[in-house]
């Protein structure tokens, strides 16, 4: 997958969650200029924030069912 997209759905997931770059950044332990990196597609999230991401993912596939 192209880190446009990596970004795109990042944004759009964040976006659905209500949550601000700053407090995605905050629940993930980074800072508020790597939210914006990978949203822009300059960046894509490490190894070691992979995991608290898709944990916060399934969070909300959990409550939307």
């Amino acid at each position: 997958m192209e880190l446009e997209n990596i970004g795109k759905l990042i944004r759009e997931w964040r976006q659905r969650r209500g949550l601000t770059q700053w407090r995605l950044a905050t629940l993930l332990d980074v800072d508020v200029k790597t939210v914006q990196r990978w949203e822009a597609g300059r960046h894509k999230p490490c190894k070691w924030v992979l995991p608290s991401l898709l944990r916060l993912l399934r969070e909300e596939e959990q409550q939307e069912e």
